[in-house]
């Protein structure tokens, strides 16, 4: 059953900033904060005994800033460093924050760190199968929200270069084309003029592709 408790004993979680430093654009926030100030908080927080926030970090900003004194929680004894601790609060984050593909990718990436996914996905350590701890990628799809083939995508972002990253995190190019990039500089390894960006993309990605892979060239079809 959740607890209502003063606001002021509430402290977030040391990773939070380190993992989600952005918060909700400005027309979302004055949005979240205004119906916290009319409704109060409809789902509680999740806190360990000393209350540090591991689910709620963006209701908890808001309701400071709507002048709540005091919140519903749910009290959870977990240890805040821990594993488990620490998946929640990549949970909660990615289900309610709007995160671009390479923030989401990152965070599937340290939930792989944390519970031992070996490559490919199906390996299992040692020392994973004693403890039980997770080790395929479909349960990291689990503990997000998100489809084993969704994760798997997600995670090969990782893998790109940082200049492919910023594209894409920027929002200026899709994922088809950055995918379309990888492929296209691969097959062009030995054989640069034989290369086609590929009928699958649309005209303008496939100038993209091109004029990426070969900027001191002009993009031609």
């Amino acid at each position: 059953m959740p607890n209502e408790v003063p606001i002021s004993l509430l402290k977030p979680h040391p990773k939070n900033k380190e993992f989600f430093p952005d918060s909700l654009p400005d027309h979302l926030w004055r949005e979240m904060v205004e119906d916290i100030q009319q409704n109060g908080i409809i789902n509680p927080l999740i806190v360990t005994p000393d209350y540090v926030v591991l689910a709620g970090h963006l209701r908890f900003e808001a309701a400071k800033e709507a002048g709540l004194a005091r919140v519903p929680v749910i009290i959870r004894d977990l240890d805040p460093e821990s594993d488990e601790a620490v998946s929640l609060l990549i949970r909660d984050n990615l289900l309610r924050r709007l995160l671009s593909d390479v923030q989401v990718a990152r965070l599937i990436r340290k939930l792989k760190e944390i519970h031992n996914v070996k490559r490919g996905g199906d390996r299992r350590s040692e020392e994973a199968k004693s403890n039980g701890k997770i080790c395929r990628l479909k349960e990291v799809g689990d503990i997000v929200g998100l489809p084993e083939r969704t994760v798997r995508h997600l995670d090969k972002l990782n893998n790109l270069i940082p200049n492919l990253q910023a594209l894409l995190e920027s929002g200026r190019w899709t994922a088809t084309t950055v995918a379309a990039i990888v492929r296209f500089r691969a097959a062009c390894a030995g054989e640069r003029r034989k290369c086609c960006p590929g009928r699958i993309l649309v005209k303008t990605e496939r100038a993209r592709v091109r004029l990426f892979c070969f900027p001191g060239e002009q993009a031609r079809e």
